[in-house]
């Protein structure tokens, strides 16, 4: 049984089977970069769609030049990697899930610059390009083409 922060206690196949109709969950989530593997988290659950999660998430933060990729949302026991892994673009790394502060299933990606090398949190963000298209928050992305903004 998971139990929820505000108190539901939901049935592991009831999460499945809501998951499941999320078209994104468990798709997979490939390396934008090649670089080295710096932290990785695993084994927080998946949230119940619509059910807002707590802070913790299943994580993989990627060090590329001068900065830390995050992709954060994954889903639970799917990372292929492991810290200090070296990947390249195009790898397999994980699959999307729905952990940590997420009420439905979606990839979050932020890159940030070296400001504070123990805080991969907290530094300067920094645009992201995704096939010559710079992303702006809250953008959305199908098949690889930006389909809302």
């Amino acid at each position: 049984m998971i139990t929820q922060n505000a108190g539901a206690s939901v049935e592991p196949q009831a999460v499945a089977s809501l998951a499941r109709k999320a078209v994104v969950f468990n798709d997979s989530v490939y390396s934008p970069v090649d670089g080295r593997i710096v932290e990785v988290m695993d084994g927080i659950d998946d949230n119940v769609p619509n059910v807002l999660g707590g802070n913790a998430a299943n994580m993989i933060i990627i060090n590329y030049k001068d900065y830390d990729i995050l992709l954060l949302h994954l889903k639970k026991n799917s990372l292929l990697v492991k810290k200090d892994d070296f990947v390249r673009a195009g790898q397999e790394i994980a699959k999307i899930g729905n952990s940590g502060y997420s009420s439905e299933p979606h990839l979050h990606i932020h890159a940030i610059r070296h400001d504070n090398s123990s805080d991969y949190f907290n530094g300067t963000s920094v645009p992201i390009t995704f096939h010559g298209i710079y992303l702006k928050r809250n953008d959305l992305l199908l098949d690889q083409t930006l389909i809302f903004r």
